[in-house]
């Protein structure tokens, strides 16, 4: 059984994952040391055919370099690439008479005028019940005055605290 197996069987074991990841870490260091061998060693022999043998040295450079796919043949052309996403998004013809029916309906709901709490001007004692329930010693709010002075300042401020939620409330 290797090492990968048996730690996915065993994966709190100690001695399972410490054999297991020195196992891995020799790999790595044996994995990069391979490729930068062959890196210098590639290096070298184009360093030597330079100058003895032009012939193989353009030869092995060609070998080396990324190959370009250029194959057409295989690929989509332009004309089905538009097709297939022109379509793609499309409702089939078996639901429109359903999407037809939802989006009546929905243009129905829109135009009926219903009733909401939140059309109704806020009230000085909303916003002194508001205050008296705040907590002291907490975070202040986007405004930045703290709970301790909203309730001390109260009774001097109820037309403006009105002035200002019902500001915030219409620039939402």
């Amino acid at each position: 059984m290797d090492k990968g197996a048996l730690l996915s069987k065993y994966p709190f074991n100690p001695i399972i994952r410490g054999s297991y990841f020195k196992c891995y870490r020799e790999y790595t260091k044996l994995r990069r040391y391979k490729k930068r061998h062959f890196k210098q060693q590639v290096l070298d022999q184009l360093d030597q055919l330079r100058d003895h043998d032009p012939k193989k040295y353009w030869k092995l450079i060609n070998s080396l370099k990324e190959r370009k796919n250029d194959n057409t043949l295989d690929s989509a052309k332009p004309e089905e690439w538009h097709e297939y996403f022109s379509e793609l998004n499309k409702p089939s013809n078996l639901h429109s008479n359903r999407i037809h029916e939802i989006r009546s309906e929905v243009e129905k709901l829109e135009k009926v005028k219903q009733f909401c709490e939140l059309d109704f001007r806020i009230s000085n004692t909303e916003i002194a019940n508001s205050v008296r329930k705040l907590k002291n010693g907490k975070a202040s709010g986007l405004d930045g005055i703290p709970a301790e002075m909203l309730k001390a300042g109260k009774y001097l401020s109820k037309n403006l605290e009105i002035r200002r939620s019902s500001n915030i409330i219409n620039a939402n």
